[in-house]
């Protein structure tokens, strides 16, 4: 008479596994094992049940650390973006400085070979953010760029600020 027995598919103790004694034909199959008594094969089956639950708590604890580091990886992405798009505007308000002292400059290299042509009065305004403009009221009706009434000090000193302005900006970016 042949016997089969069948294991549920939920059964999680290792404990209710037959020894092999009773109506399994394979008993003569692992030799190691066959000469241990019942007692020692249970202890040999816990051993096992104790390091599956170890791994299977180290796997968690693993899998709880790489979600920790992907949270931190997708914040420092977010810090990254946010950098970049700082450090683009920087670079944009240090175009737009680099073009004003340009500007500055070859208003001052005009002013030198036309000494003549001084036909408007400038004001400068600071504005609430630190930067300059210029006013500049007419004198006739000519065209004024709002630069050719400053004396030379004047424009000098301004294309000094606007350069301290621009170290800075630079250093900024660097940081």
């Amino acid at each position: 008479m042949n016997t089969t027995i069948g294991f549920g598919l939920d059964n999680t103790s290792y404990m209710d596994i037959p020894d092999g004694r009773y109506g399994n034909a394979n008993d003569d199959e692992d030799d190691g094992l066959s000469n241990l008594s019942t007692f020692e094969l249970k202890q040999v089956l816990r051993n096992t049940r104790n390091q599956l639950s170890d791994s299977i708590r180290e796997i968690a604890d693993l899998r709880a650390a790489c979600n920790q580091l992907n949270d931190k990886l997708e914040q420092i992405e977010i810090v990254i973006d946010e950098k970049t798009m700082e450090n683009e505007l920087l670079n944009q308000e240090k175009f737009v400085k680099e073009s004003e002292i340009l500007g500055l400059l070859s208003r001052i290299k005009d002013s030198e070979k036309h000494p003549d042509s001084r036909s408007s009065v400038s004001e400068d305004v600071v504005s609430e953010d630190g930067s300059l403009s210029f006013r500049s009221r007419h004198k006739s009706g000519e065209e004024s760029d709002g630069m050719s009434n400053f004396s030379r000090k004047e424009l000098h000193h301004k294309i000094q600020n606007l350069r301290k302005k621009l170290q800075n900006a630079e250093m900024v970016i660097s940081l």
